[in-house]
């Protein structure tokens, strides 16, 4: 995603976000949108997440998507990919709404300065706000990290 500019130059996301709990578990910033930007988000999201389950990734059709490396980077994960199909945004309705939230609640109402400035107000949006507080209807209400210690208590008692 393209942020707005700051005064210096634009900014480039990518976030890796759990459709279990709505929580980004993964984010990378760079003023390049390239492989090296979408590398830098699975390698974050790894650090983030252990896995013991089967753990399969979902993007659009972005040409740094499939690039041999970011692929590689990916099975050496023991990540599935997955990817939407063509022209079809609702594929990745998910990512488009965690988008749309950001630029509506954070983005449409600051200005940046420099990208660094971008770079930590966005990632304490997230950290200490998206992630820790706001509900999601689709998660009965919840936060993404309350949901997700709801539901390891869940299954702890099961």
């Amino acid at each position: 995603m393209k942020f707005p500019r700051t005064d210096e130059r634009r900014l480039h996301a990518a976030p890796v976000l759990d459709l279990f709990s709505r929580r980004v578990i993964g984010l990378a910033m760079s003023a390049s949108n390239d492989g090296a930007l979408a590398r830098s988000a699975i390698e974050s999201a790894a650090a983030t997440r252990s896995r013991s389950r089967t753990v399969r990734l979902h993007s659009d059709r972005g040409g740094i998507y499939g690039k041999r490396e970011y692929v590689r980077r990916l099975e050496v994960l023991e990540i599935e990919r997955s990817m939407s199909r063509a022209s079809n945004p609702c594929d990745n309705a998910a990512m488009e709404s965690f988008f749309s939230t950001l630029h509506f609640e954070l983005l449409s109402r600051k200005r940046f300065k420099t990208p660094e400035n971008a770079r930590a107000v966005i990632t304490e949006w997230i950290e200490n706000f998206y992630n820790t507080e706001r509900r999601h209807t689709t998660i009965r209400n919840a936060s993404p990290i309350k949901y997700e210690l709801s539901w390891q208590m869940r299954e702890k008692r099961t």
